[in-house]
């Protein structure tokens, strides 16, 4: 962690495990989540930094092609598992943020590149077969 104003480190945390991708934050701007190379979401503590959570996902290294995207408690992580294959897994957070646990693994037909896109209740995105996915955000 930098402070903003004068570029001094605060603080770090140390996986253990190279990541994936930049984090995506929680509305409250109290956890991150961050996925691993492979296998594992780690959600951090923001003030005073620290791992609070991690839940295995299970994906191969360099399998992850983009951070996750956050809509409400779900995170939707994306990855890129075989030649012509991707999927999304949907993970469901407590009302608190932690706990997540995979609900969902949705099958895409090639690959996606960014993280998919939120409009109302609506989340999409385009694979690079160009397919467009746009599915219905449900309840919890």
């Amino acid at each position: 962690m930098l402070d903003i104003r004068s570029g001094n480190l605060l603080g770090s945390l140390d996986l253990g495990r190279k990541l994936a991708r930049s984090p995506v934050m929680d509305e409250s701007g109290e956890h991150l989540y961050v996925l691993g190379d492979e296998d594992c979401l780690y959600v951090l503590n923001r003030n005073p930094i620290a791992c609070v959570a991690v839940e295995y996902i299970g994906h191969d290294s360099g399998s992850i092609p983009c951070p996750p995207a956050r809509v409400g408690r779900f995170l939707i992580v994306v990855e890129n598992s075989g030649m012509n294959v991707g999927k999304w897994k949907v993970v469901l957070l407590d009302e608190n943020g932690l706990n997540p646990r995979i609900v969902q693994t949705i099958n895409v037909a090639g690959w996606t590149w960014s993280t998919p896109r939120d409009v109302g209740s609506m989340i999409w995105s385009v694979s690079d077969r160009n397919e467009v996915a746009a599915y219905t955000i449900g309840l919890y």
